[in-house]
């Protein structure tokens, strides 16, 4: 499948796709419409599906007193699909959202620590929390989720899907728009390439946003009873 494929390069073969001049040079009014349309499509099939080569795995090693994390990557808030924490020789789910029944256990605001981290949310544009802030070093926070796309605008710029399905898509919805007799059997083929590409990815499974369990699911007991709650404010 073709990844990082330029802009331009995409361009020239829309313009194949729909019968016209690949020469840069010509068209030149056209030029915006078709980069736009490029840039709308990958954006839109991104969304539509979490294709495999967009998921990302990473690890934060959580530090003493430390309540907030910058992410990595870049990544979509939505699809984050899994959060665990690593606390001595165990791995367990953690939580979702930070709130008030939270705080009233360990509360954050007043500097309360405890060992181990069981919950965590978004915090600013690329950043995270976690709950309770950490009393000692040594957990490692593994998350699950589907990185943003790369900008698509300038030339040089690099698609991240496959650029057929990308190329074949735009190329319909011109030829739509010029009443072309190959509109239909251009979508056709790129509805096609499309069922086919995802049907080659497809996964099952839940996706909670956040990752990790669901409120309701965190029961009491779910963490070895020999785990050891440390606090310190």
């Amino acid at each position: 499948m073709p990844y990082n494929v330029t802009l331009q390069e995409l361009v020239q073969q829309v313009r194949a796709e729909i019968g016209t001049s690949t020469n840069p040079a010509q068209g030149l009014s056209e030029l915006p419409r078709i980069q736009q349309y490029l840039q709308r499509t990958q954006n839109r099939l991104w969304a539509e599906f979490a294709w495999p080569h967009m998921l990302i795995q990473d690890d934060e090693n959580m530090l003493i007193s430390e309540r907030y994390y910058t992410f990595n990557t870049p990544i979509d808030f939505s699809r984050i699909t899994e959060a665990t924490i690593l606390w001595g020789n165990y791995r367990q789910p953690v939580g979702y959202r930070i709130g008030r029944r939270e705080f009233n256990v360990f509360d954050s605001n007043l500097n309360i620590k405890s060992d181990p981290v069981q919950k965590w949310q978004h915090y600013g544009a690329n950043q995270f929390e976690v709950w309770p802030i950490p009393a000692s070093a040594g957990q490692v926070l593994t998350y699950k989720a589907t990185a943003l796309l790369r900008p698509l605008v300038a030339n040089s710029d690099q698609c991240d899907l496959d650029s057929d399905l990308l190329v074949l898509f735009v190329a319909a919805e011109l030829l739509a728009k010029l009443k072309s007799a190959d509109a239909q059997a251009k979508q056709t083929i790129a509805q096609s390439h499309y069922r086919s590409l995802r049907a080659n990815s497809s996964k099952d499974g839940t996706i909670i946003i956040g990752g990790g369990l669901k409120d309701n699911q965190l029961k009491p007991g779910m963490w070895p009873e020999d785990w050891i709650m440390r606090t310190s404010s």
